[in-house]
């Protein structure tokens, strides 16, 4: 039985495990380097909205007023399908490239109402705060596989369930406009995406 995808053109792509380990290394060096850099495009998409908001740089602040103002379920409506377009072209090479830094900028955007709650509670450095672990937590565990080789992929259900648990959190407080929930699944939130 094989576990290689095919792709439309009938070219089998093997997996790379199966790659000797000097082609392993470089492939998961451009794959991490390239996870974060969309941190860093993310972060600097959601928070330059909100500097210019502050700042009274009219650009970023029209920007940062039409995503703040957005209902947080059409913000959730945006998000996923900007997830279900990034994933369609995901075989596309060059256009997935493309489509993840453009599901990093939307999903920085739509975080702006977000970062705005977070920077009311907890202050402005916050999100430099935030930004800042997020990077350490993702190069140090990054560095970990890098060094010592080892797969981490069994994470994987543990963080799908938990990802399908905080957006049934959010959805919750949104739907029922528990006030005084509304920061819970806001911490749970930055908790697992620095994870």
């Amino acid at each position: 039985m094989s576990y290689s995808m095919v792709r439309p053109d009938g070219v089998a792509v093997r997996p790379a495990a199966t790659a000797e380990t000097g082609e392993r290394v470089r492939f998961l060096q451009k794959v991490y380097m390239t996870l974060f850099s969309g941190i860093v495009v993310f972060g600097l998409a959601g928070i330059l909205p909100v500097v210019g908001m502050a700042a009274e740089i009219p650009v970023l602040a029209e920007v940062g007023m039409l995503f703040a103002g957005l209902h947080p379920l059409v913000a959730l409506a945006i998000l996923i399908g900007s997830s279900f377009a990034a994933q369609s072209v995901s075989m596309v090479r060059g256009l997935n490239i493309v489509a993840f830094y453009g599901f990093a900028v939307v999903f920085g955007l739509i975080s702006v109402s977000l970062f705005m709650m977070a920077m009311a509670v907890g202050g402005p450095f916050i999100l430099v705060q935030a930004l800042g672990i997020t990077c350490l937590v993702f190069g140090g565990l990054s560095g970990f596989v890098l060094v010592t080789g080892k797969d981490l992929s069994h994470f994987h259900g543990f963080l799908m369930i938990g990802l399908f648990v905080l957006l049934g959190a959010v959805v919750t407080t949104i739907l029922m406009q528990m006030a005084g929930m509304a920061l819970g699944p806001v911490g749970i939130a930055l908790s697992i995406l620095a994870a």
